[in-house]
């Protein structure tokens, strides 16, 4: 999860807010049925007004104030400790001793065309290894399916090793956060060679007598981590906010509560397909003998594959183990209890 935004964050948003109020600004948009059990999707989650205009316009003035604010906390950060605060990053994240063996530097380019998917940045690509960031994976996931141009535009060949990953600080509203990374990562000894313990790709090629790994969702997941001080620090999670996190974009968080309609679910997943958004689910704790059926795991992220002859195909981020069929509207209704959806 992204951590609880921290003492500086939390000033700003404070700030933010008097000063809206004291300003005479309207109130945010009412909401509909939407938002997160409480709070935010590892960090902010955006939800659904019941109007698009009041809330662009509410949700530019916010930007704009927040930048204000954030520009005089700086300064007096500046002023008072004789050092600028910076987006970039280039600290390697800690991870847990218990997960890996240590840290490898793979040979790897960012993206590769894998075998059978016709380009090099497949939705197939990602797969989530021994940490709990299923919501990081299915947005990466999703992201790929419907804009893999986003995907591309986050990543930047430094030379030497090193690349610069383009993130968003939602914590002070969509402040760019460029992390510097590099491919050592994580790794475990698996059949005598190494790899990466956490997310990675299978894809590969050959380059004389190297095989170099796709990278790309390695470097996303480390960035996120390197962002949040360790790989820990970002298990657990809803996947609107790493949508936002990757892109800059408005996202929405929609509760699925014991009055929401299977037809209300199948609108929102078939319109939210239809438009070309990347969407994900994430299921109930307690998926019951339903889940069991059709071997679905319970509190993990999946992302909306596609609509097929009004059900729906659900994609597992782990790769594997997808459900064994698809889902009506009035099934997704006792499995799930949010569905996040991008707004591009």
């Amino acid at each position: 999860m992204l951590k609880e935004v921290k003492m500086k964050r939390t000033s700003l948003l404070l700030c933010l807010l008097l000063s809206l109020a004291a300003s005479g600004h309207a109130k945010p948009p009412a909401r509909g049925a939407s938002g997160a059990l409480v709070g935010e999707e590892a960090g902010a989650s955006a939800d659904l007004p019941s109007e698009a205009k009041p809330r662009q316009t509410f949700t530019a003035r916010v930007r704009a104030r927040a930048r204000q604010l954030r520009d005089r906390l700086s300064a007096h950060h500046a002023a008072r400790t004789g050092v600028e605060e910076r987006g970039e990053r280039t600290t390697d994240p800690k991870f847990d001793k218990e997960d890996a063996e240590g840290w490898h530097t793979f040979a790897g380019v960012p993206f590769v065309e894998g075998r059978g998917d016709g380009r090099e940045i497949h939705p197939n690509d990602p797969r989530q290894g021994a940490l709990g960031d299923c919501y990081v994976i299915s947005a990466m996931i999703a992201i790929a399916r419907t804009d893999p141009g986003k995907i591309r535009r986050m990543i930047r060949d430094l030379g030497g090793g090193r690349y610069e990953v383009h993130l968003y600080d939602v914590g002070t509203f969509w402040t760019d956060s460029k992390q510097v990374v590099t491919a050592r990562l994580p790794y475990v000894t698996d059949g005598g060679s190494r790899r990466p313990v956490y997310a990675r790709s299978t894809d590969t090629r050959r380059e004389g007598d190297r095989t170099l790994l796709e990278l790309w969702p390695s470097l996303i997941e480390k960035a996120y981590a390197q962002y949040e001080g360790s790989y820990p620090g970002i298990e657990s999670g809803y996947a609107s906010s790493a949508m936002s996190f990757m892109t800059g974009a408005d996202t929405d968080h929609d509760v699925i509560w014991p009055w929401t309609s299977s037809n209300w679910i199948r609108d929102r997943l078939s319109n939210a397909l239809r438009d070309g958004h990347p969407v994900c689910v994430g299921t109930k704790d307690d998926v019951g003998d339903l889940g069991a059926e059709v071997g679905l795991v319970g509190g993990h992220a999946y992302v909306v594959w596609a609509e097929e002859d009004g059900r729906f195909r659900l994609y597992n981020p782990w790769g594997r183990r997808h459900p064994s069929r698809t889902l009506s509207a009035s099934e997704l209704r006792r499995l799930i209890d949010n569905v996040y959806v991008g707004n591009f």
